[in-house]
């Protein structure tokens, strides 16, 4: 269903998209997961992969599931079904039902620990297509990176530890990036299936109604890691002060991550601590959240929703021994690749051969998808994209190859505009109305032939 358009080029900050025959195609290598693409695909033609009957075939099966819902699912359905998610949950099957924010507790209290601990900057590591992003595009960054699981990955160990290795773990979120994560080798086993809110939406809608089983009241506890889906909200459960003077900052959204990485690794800066996320407002702006509102309204409802939640009497305490358990803990792989460096010779004959001899001509319009001409060449260079891509390039290559047909043509072919006066004239009708005649353009029709029909 490509359509040829490379919106998806334009809008990938990471520039993981290649080009062949006109078809789009996502660059494993370079993906960072983060689902922008499939967002402002206007044809839909790209897809998130979907663990719906994986998760349902658990339950059909007759295994005992957990559900780990992320603590962004309140700006994700309407208020009476956020309210009611437990127990709904419940009544599809699942045995127990837990919000994720249980291993962001974990996640916070190992973030505060290790900033007391170091001196050089720390990075969070809560969000995969950070993870993604920095193993990919900015391994010189991964000392920094804070070498802990994600909170869906810590939730999975604490409730598989509490109700038996042999239970599937189902982990609903608005992230694409978590489908990645589950299946890397570094966390590989430890959540056996992730459903984004719009599987969990489908779900629900297919299924009976039901009444849930006993024991699927709503949230009974106070979680101050429920703060996880919203910029600065690991910073706030944490307890992680973030004022002018705290060398704290939260970044959000791949281009501010981008340009923030790019200033770290530069040594134009260097900060205690960054909390970054890869969607703009945090999780509550993830790809599969609901569109049409901004990621400030949804932090709204998010906050709305468990104002209630956290006026429950007892807080949710960290099991003793968890914060040294080595199993929360991860190492990064440097996965940037290594590609051949075209000269400035092989990039000034790509650039010539789509009409650009010189500075004047690279025009920079980004219609291809890249930001420059010569980002475009590089690409080209390496695989990823077209020349036929250029789109000043095409209309020139287009209007000449008109240009040749109507002058080679036996045909007569005036052209004029809305009054008459001619634009073009081929050299058939100059041969035949104007023998000699050089200056045809320019001139009104009735100075050759009577225009009286064609005005008509």
């Amino acid at each position: 269903d490509c359509r040829d358009c490379h919106r998806c080029l334009r809008h990938c900050p990471v520039k993981a998209i290649s080009f062949e025959s006109g078809q789009a195609h996502v660059l494993d290598e370079r993906c960072v997961a983060c689902g922008t693409c499939t967002l402002v695909c206007p044809q839909h033609a790209k897809i998130i992969h979907s663990d719906l009957a994986r998760a349902q075939d658990f339950l059909a099966q007759g295994e005992k599931v957990a559900l780990s819902l992320a603590p962004s699912f309140p700006a994700a359905f309407p208020p009476a079904v956020a309210a009611s998610l437990p127990a709904r949950a419940r009544a599809l099957g699942f045995t127990w039902v837990e919000e994720t924010a249980v291993g962001a507790e974990v996640e916070a209290a190992e973030y505060a620990a290790l900033l007391n601990e170091r001196e050089t900057p720390l990075i969070s590591a809560c969000c995969p297509a950070v993870v993604n992003l920095l193993e990919k595009h900015h391994p010189e960054l991964l000392p920094y990176l804070a070498p802990t699981l994600s909170p869906m990955t810590v939730h999975a160990l604490l409730l598989k530890d509490r109700f038996g290795p042999e239970i599937k773990v189902v982990f609903a979120g608005p992230c694409t990036a978590k489908i990645d994560e589950a299946r890397r080798p570094e966390v590989a086993g430890r959540v056996d299936a992730v459903i984004t809110f719009a599987d969990l939406k489908e779900w629900l809608a297919a299924a009976p109604a039901a009444s849930p089983p006993p024991g699927a009241e709503a949230w009974g506890y106070r979680l101050p890691a429920r703060s996880f889906p919203v910029s600065g909200g690991v910073l706030a459960a944490a307890g992680i002060k973030a004022d002018l003077t705290s060398g704290v900052v939260a970044v959000s959204g791949l281009e501010e991550c981008l340009e923030t990485f790019a200033d770290l690794a530069a040594g134009r800066i260097r900060p205690r601590f960054i909390e970054a996320m890869a969607c703009r407002g945090g999780c509550v702006g993830g790809p599969v959240m609901p569109q049409g509102t901004s990621a400030a309204a949804r932090r709204l409802q998010v906050a709305a929703y468990f104002r209630e939640a956290d006026a429950a009497p007892s807080p949710w305490h960290i099991p003793a021994g968890v914060l040294a358990d080595e199993r929360l803990r991860r190492s990064y792989v440097d996965r940037r690749q290594r590609l051949p460096e075209p000269s400035p010779a092989e990039i000034a004959a790509i650039l010539a051969r789509t009409g650009k001899t010189r500075p004047a001509d690279e025009a920079n319009c980004g219609g291809c998808g890249y930001s420059s001409c010569r980002e475009k060449a590089y690409a080209v260079y390496q695989g990823w994209a077209e020349e036929e891509m250029c789109i000043p390039f095409m209309k020139a290559k287009i209007s000449s190859l008109a240009g040749a047909i109507v002058d080679s043509t036996p045909s007569a072919v005036i052209v004029v505009d809305p009054e008459l006066t001619i634009q073009e004239f081929n050299p058939r009708a100059r041969s035949l109305f104007a023998p000699g005649n050089e200056t045809a353009q320019g001139q009104p029709l009735a100075a050759f032939l009577d225009p009286g029909d064609f005005a008509r």
